[in-house]
């Protein structure tokens, strides 16, 4: 079993980096860009797809021996 590194007395962020970081406009911007309905990937298409070649070689087969 791997031992897992555990960091004891983390060192807390000061104010000024966490505003830093804080750039929620620019986090909505990216999720409104990167929003795609699941029908329009290549993921999608492509499980799809394999599922039809499936069906359809089990479909042929079934077909040859009947």
């Amino acid at each position: 079993m791997n031992r897992r590194k555990v960091i004891f007395n983390r060192t807390v962020p000061s104010s000024r980096s966490i505003k830093e970081r804080e750039d929620f406009d620019q986090l909505l911007e990216q999720y409104a860009q990167s929003k795609h309905p699941y029908f329009s990937r290549i993921a999608f298409w492509g499980t799809v797809g394999g599922a039809v070649v499936a069906n359809f070689s089990f479909c042929v087969s079934i077909a040859k021996l009947t």
